[in-house]
């Protein structure tokens, strides 16, 4: 009995000295995801879609939409540029819609040209301020839009619905019109989102309107 159990004893302490078999190494940790770039921050980075001159919509952040080929298409929301020169003065100014894709509740809207939250830059990086509209100016722009044949449309800041959009004028500095092209940021807080509206805009656009 005794010499079994040394045996038992003996078998043990062999097992015990042998190193354990090596195990799998843990997988590397998966990278961190990048935090998204900050507002403003699209300038040199037109998505693929301008720069093969398509129709192609998509969010208009953090890459650029061409103007006026693609809309910006957030939630239930499409933003887009209708054009952009003189309208009614010297400035230049920017015209911007934006409508909701399906019938439903109306989407609130606060203009761009109201909350002054937008941004007009040129490809050396310089910014064009805002000016104001006059009010003759506002006031036929209004008139315009709301008796236009071609679309229903909605003038400045309110509600917005799928059978009619709104339409908002926003003016700077007319020396923005001898840039090559300019950039256009809007703050996407006018339509309650959180990441900025981005797109950029060919001088041909404006040329067409510029008398």
């Amino acid at each position: 009995m005794t010499y079994r159990l040394s045996l038992v004893l003996s078998a043990a302490l062999v097992a015990g000295c042998r190193k354990p078999p090596p195990q799998p190494a843990d997988p590397p940790a998966p990278a961190p995801t990048p935090a998204p770039p900050p507002a403003h921050s699209g300038a040199d980075r037109p998505t693929e879609a301008g720069k093969s001159a398509g129709n192609v919509d998509g969010p208009g952040y953090p890459d650029r939409l061409p103007a006026p080929a693609a809309k910006a298409v957030r939630g239930d929301l499409e933003i887009w540029v209708e054009g952009a020169g003189r309208y009614g003065g010297d400035d230049f100014v920017v015209a911007v819609s934006v409508k909701a894709r399906t019938p439903g509740v109306p989407l609130a809207f606060t203009s761009w040209g109201d909350t002054g939250k937008v941004t007009l830059t040129d490809g050396a990086g310089r910014t064009y301020a805002r000016r104001p509209l006059l009010p003759l100016q506002d006031d036929a722009l209004r008139d315009w839009t709301e008796k236009r044949t071609d679309t229903k449309a909605a003038y400045g800041t309110g509600p917005v619905t799928h059978d009619r959009a709104r339409l908002t004028f926003v003016a700077f500095d007319p020396a923005a019109f001898g840039a090559g092209h300019l950039d256009l940021d809007l703050d996407g807080g006018s339509i309650g989102d959180i990441t900025p509206i981005l797109f950029r805009i060919p001088k041909e656009v404006w040329e067409s309107n510029k008398k």
